[in-house]
């Protein structure tokens, strides 16, 4: 009987990431540094009811797949797929000084957001749905921030 039907709550089986080299046509130069790739971060959490959530994010050449091999997966491994912030938190205070900042923190962040995405699968709803529990959300103002090198013009961007 699956999940969704009243079975037992789903359990995370398993957390696998993958890491996508992209090596850019143009380099992009900001000062001295030359960027010729941008490389990301794939994330994939399986339940055992055969649903999967996902997230990606840049690695900024970090060790994204290691930390979440060695520190992260391990602590998401068994745990309640719809509750999501319990492994959050169980990963982040094992380890504090690995995942508090920096290139642990985004390693961390990137299976919490599949894992929020997995939990959404599970009860069968949109993410928007499942984090407002139905309300309707007011519209916000937004500001998108895109950060372009120097040595870009602004015709250049815009293709």
């Amino acid at each position: 009987m699956s999940p969704r039907m009243g079975a037992e709550t789903p359990r995370i089986t398993r957390v696998r990431t993958a890491t996508i080299l992209h090596h850019l046509a143009v380099p992009i130069l900001y000062g001295d540094w030359v960027m010729k790739h941008r490389e990301f971060a794939l994330v994939r959490i399986d339940a055992d009811d055969g649903t999967s959530g996902f997230a990606y994010d840049l690695t900024r050449d970090g060790p994204i797949d290691r930390i979440v091999v060695r520190t992260v997966s391990p602590l998401y491994v068994g745990a309640d797929a719809t509750a999501p912030s319990d492994a959050f938190y169980r990963a982040l205070w094992s380890n504090h000084a690995v995942h508090a900042a920096g290139i642990g923190m985004r390693a961390l962040s990137l299976v919490d957001i599949a894992a929020w995405d997995l939990a959404a699968r599970v009860k069968n709803e949109s993410i928007e749905v499942f984090l407002t529990g139905g309300r309707k959300l007011r519209s916000l103002p937004a500001t998108a921030i895109v950060a372009y090198p120097p040595s870009m013009s602004a015709e250049e961007t815009g293709t």
